[in-house]
């Protein structure tokens, strides 16, 4: 439920404050983990910058969360004009 959660916020996100126009979902499993990849062509953000991607919203940190309550952790490759990906790994129960 948490992952479908993150998903839908993830989306949220892309129609919303990135204004793309694509989006790709990628799932697989890989050596125990699930890495899902959330890619979008809109207009990106710096990560480095708090608050950067929802202007100054916790869209990013929420997202973030989910992933952690799950164990897992999230990577985020952004940069302003570039669009944005989301690297989730989470480890599968064994």
């Amino acid at each position: 439920r948490e992952l479908v959660a993150w998903l839908a916020e993830g989306l949220a996100n892309i129609a919303r404050p990135a204004h793309a126009r694509n989006v790709r979902l990628a799932v697989r499993h890989e050596d125990g983990t699930l890495q899902v990849v959330l890619t979008d062509d809109g207009r990106g953000f710096d990560p480095a910058q708090p608050g950067a991607s929802e202007g100054g919203g916790h869209g990013l940190l929420n997202l973030r969360e989910r992933i952690r309550a799950l164990g897992g952790q999230l990577d985020v490759r952004s940069a302003p004009g570039l669009g944005t990906e989301l690297r989730a790994s989470i480890p599968l129960p064994g």
